[in-house]
């Protein structure tokens, strides 16, 4: 961690993030497109997820059940799992756009 007066960061992408990554911005390239997402997990570990929010990938009925998404997290289609995964908007660390799918 550096420090430069009174901010402090830990990487030059840690500052940018927020300012491209947000949650509006994410969840509007997902309803048009598939998008490849590295992100690090809770737990730390790195992860990279192929998922969108395109209403021809998703399934046909939804859950009644559907729990309410947390204002710092994103809920997506991961199409490689088959299923729902959400991450922190905040742990993005890159996003590929244009990825082909099956």
């Amino acid at each position: 961690m550096s420090e430069m007066g009174d901010m402090k960061f830990t990487t030059a992408g840690d500052m940018m993030r927020e300012d491209i990554y947000t949650k509006e911005y994410v969840r509007e390239r997902l309803l048009f497109d598939i998008l490849r997402v590295t992100f690090d997990k809770v737990n730390g570990e790195r992860r990279i997820m192929t998922c969108t929010l395109q209403d021809k990938y998703l399934p046909t009925t939804v859950s009644q059940s559907a729990r309410p998404e947390p204002k710092d997290s994103l809920a997506v289609w991961d199409l490689n799992a088959g299923g729902w995964r959400s991450f922190r908007i905040d742990k993005i660390i890159a996003i590929e756009e244009g990825v082909t799918y099956p």
